[in-house]
């Protein structure tokens, strides 16, 4: 057994991508944005170790989605079902497994690393940045087939940032399919 603390970004999908091959199971423990980075680090690997998410960030979208439950010694118990296999999409070199963005409001997320702000708030922190977000004059606008969109989301979930967005029923995670949103 090792155990694996980071101490910087990228260091996940760093450590992963060159110590892969030395596990069988990989339990990580954080919110939606280690989970990426721990994705990031076994993809492109011929040895993939099974994968543990244990939702313990400040929202946990992925783990809501999937009804993780947050006592620890009942997620564990997840480890005597059977493996359950998801789509894992890709946009250029990167890869995630519920939500994909670009525009207006889509680094809110980036740059919220741990910080005493972020504890303390929760998810008021990104309700705020997304206030202070709003408030600036500068659209990161784009145009697609002539539709100004000012936010573009990739989706294989309902529910981002803490909110519902969409068909409950409508999103699978094993479908080999994505919802486009254009705002």
């Amino acid at each position: 057994m090792s155990i694996f603390k980071p101490t910087y970004k990228k260091e996940i999908s760093i450590y992963l991508a060159n110590n892969c091959s030395r596990f069988e199971l990989v339990i990580v423990f954080g919110g939606d944005g280690t989970l990426n980075e721990a994705l990031n680090g076994l993809m492109n690997k011929t040895h993939r170790p099974k994968l543990l998410y244990i939702p313990t960030g400040t929202v946990n979208d992925f783990g809501h989605y999937l009804k993780i439950p947050s006592n620890f010694k009942e997620t564990f118990k997840l480890l005597l079902n059977e493996v359950s296999f998801i789509d894992i999409c890709r946009v250029n070199e990167m890869y995630f497994l519920y939500v994909m963005a670009c525009g207006k409001f889509s680094g809110i997320s980036y740059g919220a690393n741990i910080n005493n702000s972020k504890k303390s708030l929760g998810i008021i922190y990104y309700y705020l940045r997304a206030f202070k977000e709003f408030l600036k004059h500068k659209s990161k606008g784009f145009i697609i087939n002539n539709l100004k969109c000012s936010l573009f989301l990739g989706l294989n979930v309902w529910r981002i940032a803490g909110f519902n967005l969409g068909n409950k029923k409508g999103n699978k995670l094993n479908d080999g399919m994505i919802d486009v949103v254009f705002f």
